[in-house]
């Protein structure tokens, strides 16, 4: 063989291989490129140091390899009230903010309060899967969102008063933190229930935490409806009953008096007539002494259920200040 073909046969030979090594080198850079995030994610969560409570509030959700690499990648935080309003200030279209995913990363207010065991699992749910929204691919959105705006529609009755306050521009990520955290995984398309599930061990936990504390609300929010409806009719009962309580004392005293009258000017000649007409008021009497009583026993009644109120309505206020600094409280006690 000359020397002209054997470096012929190497040449063909290295570029060959060169060949292979960009066609394997594009690819790499491809699959690279494709999940560019996912690297980034899992490089960025080498660094994440929780706290104690932080590892056991993530321990709770139950989080798959994917969730568990998206909540490191967010530096998930429970802050106290001044660092967390400093990270996640309200805006105008809410009236309590009890986490945010701000700049890429999550705040969890850290609530004290033991009637709301859940609250911090269901809302690091919530803002994790803000967080999952904004690594989403544009395609996977594209497939998605008519899914969960399928699924608003068929529960609006449910969400409509949460989702009432988002405008069309973050509409449709807040719809997918609250369907991923509100809805029974039962009532979700087929493909929402494998997004959610690569997310959550156990998704029906995570509806649960939620429930664990809002039903406390809804249930306060149910009785003191229940409450001041009871108490309006028993005012306006109350009302009708002192007027004709007045009505009927104005004129059995003017009978009276006139009675009194006549019987000092001699009206009466015997004995009869005189006691029949006494009588006559004497009962009068007796039946307004029980009309009085009644409605003092109407009252009575009434302000039970005004002191049950009052007291819902602290309790109330007690749970809502709890869970934010900023929450408007409730309207003043009925009086």
């Amino acid at each position: 063989m000359s020397l002209t073909k054997s470096y012929r046969g190497h040449n063909k030979l290295l570029r060959c291989i060169l060949g292979a090594f960009f066609i394997i080198a594009f690819i790499a850079i491809f699959i690279i490129c494709l999940n560019y995030r996912v690297i980034y994610d899992w490089v960025l969560g080498l660094s994440y140091d929780p706290s104690m409570a932080m590892l056991q509030t993530i321990s709770n959700i139950e989080l798959t390899e994917r969730g568990e690499r998206i909540i490191k990648a967010s530096f998930a935080e429970l802050q106290d009230s001044d660092d967390f309003n400093r990270n996640c200030p309200a805006t105008a279209a809410e009236t309590s903010v009890l986490g945010c995913y701000n700049n890429w990363r999550i705040y969890i207010f850290d609530v004290k309060n033991d009637e709301l065991n859940g609250i911090k699992e269901a809302v690091l749910a919530h803002e994790l899967l803000h967080a999952d929204w904004q690594r989403e691919r544009a395609w996977v959105k594209d497939e998605l969102e008519p899914l969960l705006r399928q699924t608003y529609e068929q529960n609006k009755d449910e969400l409509s008063e949460h989702m009432a306050a988002y405008s069309e521009a973050n509409f449709v990520d807040e719809l997918h933190s609250v369907v991923g955290t509100q809805l029974n995984i039962t009532k979700l398309p087929k493909r929402l229930q494998e997004h959610y599930n690569s997310i959550f061990q156990n998704h029906a936990k995570i509806v649960n935490y939620y429930r664990q504390y809002s039903d406390k609300f809804a249930k306060l929010k149910k009785e003191m409806e229940e409450l001041a409806s009871k108490i309006d009719q028993l005012k306006k009962r109350i009302e009708e009953l002192t007027s004709d309580y007045r009505k009927k004392s104005q004129i059995l005293s003017a009978d009276i008096d006139d009675f009194n009258r006549r019987a000092a000017e001699g009206y009466y000649d015997n004995r009869l007539d005189f006691d029949e007409n006494r009588d006559v008021l004497v009962k009068r009497q007796k039946s307004l002494n029980q009309d009085y009583k009644a409605l003092s026993s109407l009252i009575n009644e009434t302000n039970e259920y005004i002191n049950k109120y009052n007291q819902n309505v602290a309790r109330s206020s007690e749970l809502y200040r709890s869970i934010n600094s900023n929450v408007e409280e409730i309207a003043s006690p009925t009086n």
